[in-house]
């Protein structure tokens, strides 16, 4: 399997849930659209924090945070 085949195997094991932020639409039928109230922050903000070392609380879940931490992703 090649790396352009990943999507499309993806899409026939799962089906994904998509928290969408405001402005941005999903593709009918492409993904499952999960209705939430939008955090203040996006993940390319949390990441970026994660990357300087800074605190994840409140942002993510703690066992999320932990396993940030334990394999220095973001790094």
């Amino acid at each position: 399997m090649t790396n352009d085949d990943l999507p499309a195997e993806v899409k026939r094991l799962a089906r994904l849930a998509v928290f969408k932020r405001p402005g941005y639409q999903v593709p009918p039928g492409d993904a499952l659209d999960v209705r939430m109230t939008p955090l203040p922050i996006s993940g390319s903000d949390i990441r970026a924090r994660a990357a300087r070392g800074e605190s994840l609380d409140g942002l993510v879940p703690a066992p999320v945070a932990n396993y940030i931490i334990a394999n220095k992703l973001y790094r």
